[in-house]
């Protein structure tokens, strides 16, 4: 509602004060006889110079142009109501529908989980900055008996109401295939066949999902069609075993491959909002991180490198959702 309160206080700011507006409106009034009086004057003229009327005529004439003018000065009057009721009542629908919009929005913010707390010593950070009021990106977190944990970062095909009803669905497969398996690839799989069986392909995920064991520090990913997870520190990787988006055909299968952690290493995973901004490689900069910095700088720093003197979207105008989700070993 405070939406709604704001659009009023702004309509209610702009209002002019009473005095200046019976002045306008008198002078409008006074403007509008004037022009009236000289087009009926010269209207008459001209008709009386092409008939040359009797005395009889000439009082029809200037019958004719009075009735003429006032038809016009009438319809435009009428015309003018109607064009003010109309956009009173899109100002209204707009309201409204800036009030859903912002119900919806602060529901989908809702749904998105903080970064899980340290533990084991493996810290986590998450970020994500949507293109509008309502995005399409999507991340989750699942804590399995205090010893693992299963991530997810995902880009839902589409922008706005469409992609964050399909977020919701995303959602509750995703958790509902948790519960069943912890596998990278059996979640994927799950989600991909439930996906296409809802919407025939027509609205797909692209994602990856990982599981990390905090004991091993086993960690283990399945990418569906999303840009690849990169492991940095004292080994370089790039995690890019998978299949296709999620969705997109029937019956799909997913790969998954794996790599033993050690201190120091750092796993970031991103949307392609952030890729097609980046001016460089981002693998690139990412092997330059430090092995000390933490999560939260390094998540910043994502950002930082999609907002960089250099970096620009793909096409002149258009912008995506951007998230970043970072994980630490220590």
């Amino acid at each position: 509602m405070r939406t709604a309160d704001a659009a009023r206080n702004r309509d209610l700011a702009i209002l002019p004060d009473a005095p200046t507006t019976r002045t306008a409106i008198a002078l409008t009034a006074a403007g509008t006889a004037f022009a009236v009086f000289v087009v009926g004057a010269v209207v008459e003229s001209w008709l009386i110079s092409l008939v040359r009327p009797s005395e009889g005529e000439l009082t029809w004439i200037s019958d004719l142009v009075l009735a003429i003018s006032l038809g016009v000065v009438l319809y435009l009057w009428l015309n003018l109501r109607s064009t003010r009721e109309a956009l009173m009542h899109l100002e209204r629908e707009t309201i409204v529908l800036d009030t859903q919009l912002a119900v919806a929005s602060k529901i989908q913010r809702d749904l998105l989980p903080l970064a899980p707390p340290t533990r084991h010593g493996i810290s986590w950070a998450v970020r994500l900055v949507a293109a509008g009021q309502i995005g399409g990106d999507y991340y989750d977190f699942v804590d399995l008996g205090g010893r693992a944990r299963v991530a997810i970062i995902g880009d839902i095909a589409g922008k706005g109401v469409p992609a964050a009803m399909m977020l919701v669905y995303v959602r509750a497969l995703f958790r509902q295939a948790v519960r069943e398996t912890p596998e990278p690839r059996a979640i994927v799989s799950r989600l991909a066949n439930a996906l296409y069986a809802e919407t025939r392909g027509d609205s797909y995920l692209t994602c990856i999902v990982l599981h990390i064991d905090e004991h091993t520090r086993l960690l283990t990913a399945t990418t569906a069609g999303h840009p690849p997870a990169i492991v940095t520190g004292s080994h370089h990787r790039r995690l890019v075993t998978g299949g296709p988006p999620a969705g997109l055909f029937p019956i799909t299968s997913y790969e998954q491959e794996s790599t033993t952690l050690v201190a120091g290493n750092r796993v970031i995973l991103v949307t392609d909002g952030i890729i097609e901004r980046m001016p460089g490689d981002p693998e690139r900069a990412a092997a330059c991180v430090s092995t000390r910095v933490s999560a939260a700088e390094l998540c910043r720093r994502v950002f930082d490198w999609s907002q960089a003197p250099g970096a620009s979207p793909p096409v002149a105008g258009w912008d995506d959702d951007r998230t970043a989700l970072v994980l630490a070993v220590d």
